[in-house]
């Protein structure tokens, strides 16, 4: 059998097929993050074909894949990715599309705004500094004003959609504007906690109002199926799937409104229906633990006057509430909230 190296395309394909593969192991022996780990070293060795033309499309596919998983499952990883190797992988974004190619779809699996998943990593490596030093501080600012900048750049991108097609499909407006909608929200709740981790609660106003959102989103036009088909099973044209995952997991952890988790339940069963996938299990397991710690929360808030809740707030260990199981030095371990 001939060897491989790190030029073979099939190596890359393969490995990348591995990590999807184990990935939809919903037990705790899945080991997918190894594989999507060894794709990013591989395609760090495969620097030098950045200009080759013949490669653009195979190599940006695989690097937006390693992107997405390892941002988006960092929260469950023990180790992240150092930021010059995170800094090699991004220059495969400058790869250009043929041209011709509208601006939402340069990125075939990152979406219309792909620096969504650096801050993602970013924002998860804060997480494991938390209490922030100064410095950490003003960069998680920065992330807030990222956030902002590409809030203005999807309602950019929408306008232009709406212009451009005279009968936008819900489909088109689900994933160019919609779920990255979500991912800002959920980033700007993750940014929050992380800022100030002792005083923001999942019932702070400024969590609530993008908890509000989110759920105002739910109930629009491109979300209109997870209504009309609250019944467990699989639906091909289902909206959810793995890759909306992260938003949905942030977000439910900042849920307190009943009929909001309501339909966080019902979205998630019919994941899981339709998926099956380990990742989708974790984080219902994550989130389900979090309802359970909001509503222990507001249970001994309203057991105690408001003198004790604002001791407990400047206290070293202020009571617990879900978005804190977000808050963790070496990753959201798998045994955590069986």
């Amino acid at each position: 059998m001939s060897s491989m190296s790190a030029n073979d395309d099939s190596l890359l394909s393969a490995i990348t097929f591995l990590g999807l593969y184990e990935e939809l192991r919903s037990d705790n022996l899945s080991h997918h993050m190894v594989h999507f780990n060894t794709s990013s070293q591989i395609l760090k060795a495969r620097m030098s074909e950045l200009k080759q033309c013949d490669k653009v499309v195979f190599l940006r596919i695989h690097a937006e894949s390693a992107m997405y998983h390892l941002s988006t499952r960092a929260l469950f990883a023990d180790t992240l990715p150092d930021e010059p190797d995170w800094a090699q992988l991004q220059q495969y974004l400058s790869m250009r599309p043929p041209s011709g190619a509208v601006e939402w779809t340069e990125s075939p699996l990152l979406g219309s705004i792909p620096q969504l998943f650096t801050l993602i990593l970013e924002t998860t490596r804060l997480s494991r500094a938390v209490p922030l030093s100064t410095a950490l501080m003003e960069k998680a600012k920065t992330y807030l004003d990222e956030i902002q900048d590409n809030k203005l750049r999807l309602a950019l991108l929408k306008s232009k959609i709406a212009a451009e097609y005279e009968n936008l499909e819900r489909t088109m407006e689900l994933e160019v504007y919609c779920m990255p909608r979500l991912y800002l929200l959920a980033l700007e709740i993750f940014l929050f906690k992380i800022m100030g981790p002792i005083t923001t609660h999942a019932d702070s106003p400024e969590i609530q109002k993008r908890a509000d959102e989110a759920h105002v989103l739910f109930r629009s036009a491109p979300f209109q199926i997870i209504h009309d088909e609250m019944r467990p099973g699989p639906d091909p044209a289902y909206p959810f799937t793995e890759s909306n995952c992260w938003p949905l997991m942030i977000i439910g952890c900042a849920t307190t409104r009943q009929e909001h988790i309501a339909t966080l339940k019902a979205v998630f069963l019919n994941l899981w229906r339709v998926r099956y996938s380990g990742y989708v299990r974790k984080v219902i397991r994550v989130v389900d633990a979090a309802w359970k710690i909001n509503h222990a929360y507001c249970e001994s808030k309203s057991a105690i006057s408001p003198e004790e809740a604002m001791n407990s707030a400047s206290e070293a260990m202020a009571p617990m509430d879900g978005l804190d199981v977000l808050i963790q030095r070496q990753g959201v371990g798998w045994g955590s909230f069986s």
